[in-house]
Formats: structure tokens, sequence, C-alpha cells
């Protein structure tokens, strides 16, 4: 059966989930392993995740509460 690789997205939802559904962005930037993402610059791909639109393809919403928080509701 083949493996299936994690959206960046998926990545960073699940990460959210393990820590209780909220973090700081700085807590994200440290928990998610962005070591397989092909980019120079992960911390601003984690950045535009929660703080950006949310995805068509999933149906959480990143909520930012108070400065440098992040929720998913």
């Amino acid at each position: 059966m083949k493996e299936m690789r994690l959206t960046q997205t998926q990545q960073v939802i699940n990460t959210l989930r393990e820590q209780g559904g909220y973090a700081t962005l700085g807590n994200l930037y440290h928990l998610v392993d962005a070591s397989t993402w092909a980019t120079k610059t992960p911390n601003e791909s984690i950045r535009r995740i929660v703080n950006g639109e949310p995805s068509p393809i999933h149906s959480e919403r990143f909520v930012h509460r108070r400065l440098n928080l992040h929720f998913m509701c």
C-alpha cells in the first residue's frame, strides 16, 4: 500500500490538534516538522497557512485571538 504524504496545511492542522487546538505562532515554528518541505522559508509557509484564507480542501479554520495565539475551530 502506498504511503500518503501529508500536505503542509495538514501537518499544521495535526500539530494544532496535538497541542489541544491552540498554539502560538512561535510554538508552531518549533513543533511542525518542516524538514520534508521543499521550501527555504518554512516559517513563512506556516504563517501563511494560519493567517491566510482557509483552504477549500479542509473544513478547519484558523482563528487569530490575542497577539500571536492561534486556535483551530
